[in-house]
């Protein structure tokens, strides 16, 4: 194996193990005790509309931060077709969800304005390009797929940018947990997406971006 392979392969793992951390601290949620991000917000929990769509947002944002990465991996695309269109529609349903909910939450969120504002562009491009990314199979333009699903993983993989951000700026940089959220609902996600550009601009599929519509 070559060692852009092997850092490759590195790259996919740690992907997969940060993944799959997050995914457990945030199924945590479902015993429905009040403690992290609902510390305070007692009284939002007794709304039916606010809880069920907030427990939702966990289960099915979860879920697809632990199948996206799998979805990647060649050997697995290849050798068991079936099981990755059948992982691939649930993985489209849990994104749908977990963008439609995260659009609704993002209005009782810490930080204020600015902090809401950040996570409504996340669920919007979120949303965005599960749609591009299902309408490209859907016309079975498989390269254009593949693009715009790697664009909708770097904003799901904002469930872990958001923590590491979260945790960056509290323990090193000393910045208050509320500023520090407002801060980290924009990196969270606009750093995903500038690093994914700058890799999809660096793989040999990226001219046809610029040529085709879907």
């Amino acid at each position: 194996m070559t060692i852009k392979g092997v850092l490759g392969a590195l790259g996919q793992t740690l992907i997969v193990l940060l993944a799959l951390f997050v995914a457990s601290k945030s199924i945590d949620y479902l015993d429905f005790k009040v403690k992290g991000v609902l510390i305070g917000r007692e009284k939002l929990l007794l709304d039916t509309l606010y809880s069920t769509t907030f427990y939702s947002h966990v289960i099915f944002a979860s879920l697809a931060l632990v199948i996206g990465p799998f979805q990647f991996f060649k050997r697995i695309r290849t050798r068991y077709r079936k099981w990755h269109i059948a992982v691939g529609q649930v993985y489209v349903v849990c994104c749908f969800i977990g963008a439609t909910t995260g659009f609704y939450i993002s209005f009782f969120t810490f930080g204020g304005f600015i902090a809401t504002l950040g996570f409504i562009m996340l669920s919007g491009l979120w949303l965005f390009t599960i749609v591009k990314g299902y309408r490209a199979v859907m016309a079975k333009n498989f390269k254009a797929h593949r693009i715009w699903m790697t664009r909708n993983y770097a904003l799901t993989f904002a469930a872990v940018t958001l923590r590491l951000w979260i945790a960056l700026l509290t323990e090193a940089l000393d910045v208050s947990f509320d500023q520090a959220y407002r801060i980290a609902a924009w990196t969270c996600w606009s750093l995903n997406v500038v690093l994914v550009e700058i890799y999809l601009r660096s793989s040999n599929d990226l001219k046809f971006v610029f040529k085709n519509k879907n």
